[in-house]
């Protein structure tokens, strides 16, 4: 209400400004003080909400990140028995395999459309190095006819090569017949050698090629890439089943990131909606209780009620004969039992922190008989599996605040499953 008065009080053909008068003079509505305390409590919370939700988001993205660094870079043993290949040697041996959009008045912007038969693709496509619908621009079935040699096919990895440059997707399956924009490099796959996923995330995370594309960044006055580039831009070439089986982790992250961000655009809505609700006065806040946050806190504190039964302390199950510990798939499937074994002691009533598990599966292994360290340090390897853990669902997080205990980091037992605190 406050922003749509002063909107109408607008002046200034060239430079519209609303005067320091009238935003003096408008006359806001003030809810009584307590009202306005409920509103700051409860909208709070609501953000609250929608900064753990990115803080989510951002986690997952770490994570994929260092599944990705440690199934690709130096630390896997195998890295440097990898052939270096350039990326034209990955693409389909069909003619056009990489290319890039029309130039020039082949396709000019005059000829978008808001809707259409033939969907075109360009950078707020690939941007967020995940497919996504931006601007809608389409073309004529008839135009479509002078540029099929342009088209997008499902499986497409797609490059940006103007301004942000750098950035990658993966054309998901249900796309509609497209093409792409000058503005992006598109790359039909030999899927006998490479992975769309793995590709694409390597284009815009790996540091490798980083490096190269920022050293043949070309650009006089903007950023820029062209075909050439990328064709002779040089990667390590792993086995196709280690790049499936990335493909499938990036996808369950994809799967469980979906779902936060449908969460968040809904805490969003609902912060704006209650937003609107409050400043117009018509909100119930009969039921939000006032935050006495001057309230004096006493120097002593109920003492915690005590524990009916002591819970049973947890051990880890003991590694079975014949399992070879230097080999790295019987290494990670050991790891993976005891994750299992405490997964489950968390949900029949007992209590051990995250850190206790890592440091006792950590000294496990060390003491058994055979070990050949291999990879990342032991307690990496355990803590990435509790991160797949919470990625699956398996586990949950929360803070510290809301479970209501001290900040240490722990897997505690709650009625919706366990919980790790931070």
């Amino acid at each position: 209400m406050f922003v749509n008065s002063l909107m109408k009080k607008i002046a200034g053909a060239n430079y519209p400004a609303v005067s320091q008068s009238d935003v003096r003079n408008e006359e806001i509505p003030l809810p009584p003080l307590d009202d306005q305390k409920r509103i700051a409590h409860l909208l709070g919370k609501v953000e609250g909400l929608i900064a753990r939700r990115k803080q989510h988001l951002q986690q997952l993205d770490a994570l994929l990140k260092s599944v990705f660094l440690e199934m690709f870079g130096p630390r896997n043993s195998a890295y440097h028995d990898w052939p270096e290949v350039e990326i034209r040697s990955l693409a389909s041996d069909n003619r056009g395999a990489m290319r890039t959009g029309p130039f020039g008045s082949n396709l000019l912007h005059s000829e978008f459309t808001e809707n259409g038969d033939v969907a075109v693709l360009g950078i707020d496509n690939a941007v967020q190095n995940r497919f996504a619908w931006g601007e809608p621009r389409f073309i004529t079935t008839e135009k479509y006819r002078e540029l099929e040699t342009y088209r997008i096919f499902p499986g497409d990895v797609i490059v940006t090569i103007m301004g942000t440059i750098g950035r990658s997707a993966v054309v998901p399956k249900d796309v509609p017949l497209a093409i792409n924009t000058k503005h992006l490099a598109a790359i039909t796959l030999n899927l006998q050698k490479a992975n769309p996923v793995f590709l694409s995330y390597s284009i815009h995370s790996s540091p490798y090629i980083l490096n190269q594309f920022k050293s043949k960044n070309r650009g006089a006055i903007m950023s820029g890439l062209n075909l050439g580039l990328i064709k002779e831009t040089k990667l390590r070439h792993p086995p196709i089943q280690l790049q499936n089986r990335f493909a499938e982790i990036h996808q369950r992250v994809d799967e469980v990131k979906d779902s936060i961000l449908q969460s968040l655009t809904d805490l969003e809505a609902l912060y704006g909606a209650l937003s609107q609700k409050a400043f117009a006065g018509v909100l119930d806040l009969s039921r939000v209780t006032i935050p006495h946050l001057d309230e004096e806190i006493p120097l002593q504190q109920t003492a915690p009620e005590p524990r009916p039964n002591p819970t049973p302390q947890f051990n880890l199950p003991k590694i079975p004969e014949g399992i070879n510990l230097a080999d790295k798939s019987q290494r990670a499937s050991q790891i993976k039992m005891w994750l299992d074994a405490y997964i489950d002691s968390l949900y029949s009533g007992q209590e051990l922190s995250a850190s206790k598990f890592v440091s006792m599966a950590s000294n496990a292994l060390r003491l058994a008989e055979g070990i050949d360290p291999w990879g990342q340090p032991d307690q990496d390897q355990i803590k990435d599996l509790i991160f797949d853990a919470l990625t699956s669902g398996r586990l949950t997080q929360t803070s510290a605040a809301e479970a209501g205990r001290s900040p240490l980091r722990k897997i505690v037992l709650h009625k919706a499953g366990p919980k790790i605190d931070r």
